[in-house]
């Protein structure tokens, strides 16, 4: 009944607000808020998979993999960053107060930050396309990080996996032992 109440409640707030004002309207919105953290109901059912405790326990032994490849990826995004932001900015333009290409365009690696979009894009192999480089020094580095993000996302991704068939095959006996049990 309270999960549903708060879609009444708007209903009446809707009827006596058509026929006054439209203040009562901007309040409708905490009415939706409440509505949308129905969907949180779904993490109750959790509780009672093996499998969501399987991922949560090996994602816990995986800590320390997790940790460490936050790590390189940071180190190695400022790194790329860098070398791609001198390889690819181009030369200031003091009218627009921006760097420009050498085609006339606006360079989309103004500061090294914001190549970190451009890095992490790369380095998980994702690839928009709404920012690339040009030259070919910025070709050869945008080449080196999309290699070197795959390295860098399988070390740690093999010992996860490795975490979770552990957990994986713990559940499995117990299983096999609560079937003996009951036999």
């Amino acid at each position: 009944l309270l999960a549903i109440l708060p879609f009444y409640i708007e209903l009446v707030f809707i009827e006596v607000a058509s026929d006054t004002d439209d203040a009562i309207l901007s309040d409708l919105d905490s009415f939706r808020i409440l509505r949308l953290l129905r969907v949180f109901r779904v993490f109750k059912i959790a509780r009672y998979l093996t499998w969501v405790d399987m991922f949560l326990v090996a994602m816990k032994n995986s800590l320390s993999a997790l940790m460490m490849l936050l790590f390189i990826i940071v180190i190695a995004m400022v790194t790329f960053s860098s070398f791609m932001y001198y390889a690819e900015r181009g030369t200031y333009d003091v009218h627009n107060a921006f760097y420009v290409r050498v085609d006339g365009t606006k360079s989309p690696f103004q500061s090294i930050p914001e190549c970190f979009w451009w890095c992490i894009i790369t380095m998980t192999t994702v690839g928009y396309g709404d920012v690339f480089p040009i030259t070919h020094v910025g070709k050869i580095i945008a080449a080196l990080t999309s290699i070197m993000g795959i390295f860098f996302l399988a070390i740690p991704i093999t010992v996860i996996s490795t975490n979770f068939n552990k957990e994986y095959e713990i559940a499995q006996r117990k299983q096999a032992e609560l079937r003996a049990k009951m036999e």
